[in-house]
C-alpha cells in the first residue's frame, strides 16, 4: 500500500503496519501500545488514527467501539497515521498485556 497524500496541503498518511514498524524500531512499541496510544489520543499523550485517508478530507477519525470484540489490534489494518506524528512521537506512557505482566 502506498503512501496517501491529501492534495489539498501534502499531509502524508502512512499505513498502519509501516507506522507500528516505525515506533517499533525507534521506541520497541508493540501493536497491543500502540492500541493503547490510539485508546488515548493525541490530548493524553497518545496518537490518532485515521480511516479513509484516499477517499475523505479530512479523513474519519478513528475511534474505539465496544462493539469491536476483544480483538482490537485487528481494527487497525485497515487505519493510516500521519507521518508526522508517527516520526515525531514520544511515548510517555508504556503498556503490558496481562500475559507479559503473568
Amino acid at each position: 500500500m502506498a503512501d496517501q497524500t491529501s492534495s489539498n496541503d501534502m499531509t502524508n498518511y502512512i499505513p498502519y503496519l509501516r507506522a507500528l514498524k516505525q515506533l517499533s524500531d525507534r521506541l520497541g512499541a508493540t501493536p497491543e501500545q500502540m492500541a493503547a496510544w490510539v485508546w488515548a489520543g493525541p490530548d493524553q499523550g497518545g496518537l490518532a488514527a485515521y480511516l479513509d485517508t484516499s477517499e475523505l478530507e479530512p479523513p474519519l477519525r478513528f475511534y474505539f467501539d465496544c462493539s469491536m470484540g476483544e480483538d482490537y489490534v485487528a481494527a487497525f489494518v485497515a487505519c493510516s497515521f500521519l507521518e508526522d506524528d508517527i516520526a515525531s512521537f514520544q511515548a510517555t506512557d508504556r503498556y503490558i498485556t496481562s500475559d507479559e505482566l503473568r
